[in-house]
C-alpha cells in the first residue's frame, strides 16, 4: 500500500466527495484520511472510455477536472462533473459495472484499488474495535459485562464530537440516549427550583458516563451536560440499540457475565419451527441457484436476483454474505441470530 503526494486542494476535493457520497460518508475519519493518502492520478483524453458496462470492477474515481458522461445500454443517464465519486460499488463488492462511464472533455481522476480500500478499511476497523473494547471494558457500568457483550457495545455505538460551549444535553428536554466520554471534559449543570441560574454540579471526564437515565425510560434530562475547551469527544448508544442488543439495565448492572447461565442457554434445544423446511426446496443446493442481477448492496454484503435450475419464471433475492468479513468483525452471533430470526417467521415471502 503506498502513499501518493497530493495537494491541500487536492486532498480536499477528494474529502468532500467522500462525505457527499451515501456509501463512504459512514467511514470513520481515520479510513477516509487514509484512503486520500493512498489515491492515486489518471487523466483521460476525450472519448475515452473509463468505465464499461459489464466489466469487471476493481477501482473507484474521484473526478478532479473535466466532464464525463453516463450511459446504460446506450441510453444516456447523465453527466458528472469535479467532486463526484464513481465506480464505488467495485470496492464494496465483487461486481461488473452496471454502466458506462465515458469522458467528454479531457479529464483528471483520483483512483483508488479496491485492494487498498479493503485492506484500509479492515485494518483501521478492527483496530478502532479492539480500541472501543478496551476503553469500554474500563467504564465502572460496563465491568460486569462478558467479553461477547462488550463488543457488541463497541458495534453499535456512534462516536460524536461536540465543540467547547456545545450544549450535549439540556436540562427538560426529552432524550433516548446514553454517553461515555471518550476524550475531553464537560460541565455539570442544573437549575434548581427558586434559584434564577444553573449551578455547577461536577465536572466530567474521560471514562465517565451520562444520560443513563434515558435508557431506564426517564426521557426527561435532568440537568445540563456542557462541553469544555477544547471540545469532547463522546460515545453514544441510544435506546432502542441498547435494548436490542445488550437488554435492560437493571439487568446490565446485575451480570451479563454468567458463564454458567450462559452455558444452560447455549444447551437448550432449538425451536422446532427451525426444522420446518417446504418440501419443494429441501435439496435445493448451491449449484442450482443461478445469479441473474444484483438488486443491492448494504455494509455487510449484497443481495442478489437469483432462480433455481434455470427457471426464470420463479425468481428470488438471496442475501450474500463474506465469511471472512463477518468473522473479522466479530458479527458471527448477529448473522445466527438473523437467520434463526428468519426460520422462526412463517411467511409466503420467506423460503425455508
Amino acid at each position: 500500500m503506498t502513499d501518493f503526494p497530493l495537494l491541500f486542494s487536492s486532498k480536499q476535493l477528494i474529502r468532500d466527495a467522500v462525505h457527499k457520497n451515501d456509501f463512504l460518508k459512514q467511514l470513520a475519519k481515520e479510513q477516509i484520511i487514509e484512503i486520500v493518502e493512498c489515491m492515486y492520478e489518471m487523466r483521460a483524453r476525450a472519448g475515452q472510455w473509463v468505465i464499461q458496462e459489464g466489466e469487471p470492477g476493481d477501482r473507484l474515481f474521484v473526478v478532479a477536472e473535466g466532464e464525463l458522461q453516463v450511459s446504460r445500454e446506450g441510453q444516456l443517464l447523465g453527466t458528472l462533473r469535479p467532486g463526484i465519486v464513481m465506480g464505488e460499488l467495485a470496492i464494496l463488492y465483487n461486481c461488473t459495472r452496471t454502466a458506462s462511464i465515458q469522458a467528454l472533455t479531457d479529464v483528471q481522476l483520483w483512483v483508488l484499488d479496491r485492494s487498498v480500500f479493503q485492506t484500509i478499511t479492515q485494518r483501521l476497523g478492527m483496530e478502532r474495535h479492539t480500541q472501543l473494547m478496551n476503553f469500554l471494558s474500563k467504564v465502572s457500568i460496563f465491568e460486569n459485562l462478558s467479553e461477547d457483550r462488550i463488543s457488541k457495545m463497541a458495534d453499535v455505538m456512534d462516536q460524536d464530537y461536540y465543540a467547547a460551549g456545545h450544549y450535549i444535553i439540556r436540562q427538560g428536554e426529552k432524550g433516548d440516549a446514553f454517553f461515555v466520554i471518550n476524550s475531553g471534559t464537560v460541565k455539570v449543570t442544573q437549575l434548581i427550583e427558586g434559584e434564577t441560574e444553573p449551578r455547577e454540579i461536577r465536572i466530567l471526564n474521560q471514562g465517565d458516563f451520562f444520560g443513563e437515565r434515558a435508557l431506564l425510560g426517564d426521557e426527561v434530562r435532568t440537568a445540563n451536560i456542557i462541553a469544555q475547551a477544547p471540545g469532547v469527544e463522546v460515545l453514544t448508544l441510544d435506546r432502542e440499540s441498547f435494548l436490542k442488543l445488550i437488554g435492560d439495565l437493571e439487568a446490565l448492572k446485575r451480570d451479563y457475565g454468567d458463564k454458567e447461565r450462559l452455558a444452560q442457554v447455549s444447551l437448550e434445544p432449538p425451536s422446532p419451527t427451525k426444522d420446518i423446511i417446504r418440501e419443494e426446496f429441501a435439496h435445493v443446493q448451491l449449484k442450482n441457484i443461478k445469479r441473474l442481477a444484483t438488486l443491492g448492496v448494504g455494509g455487510f454484503g449484497r443481495v442478489e436476483l437469483v432462480c433455481i435450475n434455470g427457471d426464470k419464471s420463479r425468481t428470488f433475492a438471496l442475501k450474500a454474505l463474506k465469511k471472512k468479513h463477518i468473522v473479522d468483525t466479530r458479527q458471527q452471533e448477529h448473522i445466527f441470530a438473523e437467520r434463526n430470526i428468519m426460520m422462526e417467521t412463517n411467511s409466503d415471502w420467506i423460503v425455508k
